[in-house]
């Protein structure tokens, strides 16, 4: 008899799901040895979300839980009910010990977090080539400026910036981030769509299919919260690989160790 998956694991994490704000949520697509058997959200008033999963991986026969600051997996008999039980009910204890803990100061931290309101979000997706434009005039950004030259400028006009408060400095992101979108733009098959999630908002996509969001790019940048070079990192996601290589990264002060984690496919 098959194992009743879904069943079980609303069974038992079900009730500490519940308790702790979060509900069943939207599956995501099945891949080709891994699918998502249950997804839980929590959604705040300010549009944040958190959610953890159990996924499948019917290649290795796991189970895998990934939720905030955690990914945990455990191997399991998939013909045996009691063996995925099993599993399911130490994945409610580690989510029990560490997991709703550590999204809810997630949650904490992210209320305290310097952000942009779903209206400048709009203005931006709306305004971002007038916007530009606005940029290039106000710093004389010359037309035939390099590619990693308005890279440098926006690194460093963003950087200058810090040590202003947020509110000081939420117009003059904006407007960056605008220049930096069109930066991107101007590469080769790179293109923006509308996000509408929790407010509209523009997006910047490339040939594979690598996406960023660049008022939350430039953000990221200001606040200096991640150990890497965010423009480095985006252009890695979304530039084609032949000019993401192409560009002096080393030679202009962008942060070697951007490069770490996972190869993209060619």
């Amino acid at each position: 008899m098959a194992i009743q998956y879904k069943k079980i694991i609303k069974k038992i994490l079900g009730p500490d799901a519940e308790k702790n704000g979060f509900k069943s949520g939207h599956l995501g697509p099945s891949g080709i040895s891994k699918r998502t058997l249950a997804c839980y959200e929590k959604e705040y008033d300010d549009g944040y979300t958190l959610s953890f999963d159990i996924d499948l991986d019917t290649f290795f026969d796991k189970l895998e839980l990934s939720a905030c600051g955690i990914f945990e997996e455990r191997s399991f008999d998939s013909s045996d009910t009691e063996s995925f039980k099993k599993v399911i009910f130490e994945f409610a204890e580690i989510l029990r010990d560490k997991g709703y803990p550590l999204m809810e100061e997630a949650a904490r931290k992210e209320a305290a977090r310097p952000k942009f309101t779903a209206e400048e979000q709009l203005y931006l997706l709306n305004n971002y080539e007038r916007l530009a434009e606005d940029f290039c005039k106000k710093k004389q950004v010359d037309s035939d400026m390099s590619f990693m030259d308005k890279l440098c400028l926006i690194k460093e006009m963003v950087e200058s910036s810090r040590e202003l408060p947020f509110e000081k400095v939420r117009e003059r992101l904006i407007e960056i981030a605008a220049f930096y979108a069109v930066t991107l733009l101007g590469c080769e098959k790179v293109n923006c769509y509308l996000v509408n999630s929790g407010g509209q908002y523009l997006t910047v996509f490339g040939a594979w299919k690598g996406t960023i969001a660049p008022l939350e790019s430039i953000l990221n940048i200001w606040l200096n919260e991640y150990d890497r070079d965010q423009i480095k990192f985006d252009c890695k996601l979304v530039l084609q690989s032949e000019q993401y290589d192409s560009l002096e990264w080393k030679d202009r002060n962008f942060k070697v160790y951007a490069d770490k984690g996972k190869k993209r496919k060619e």
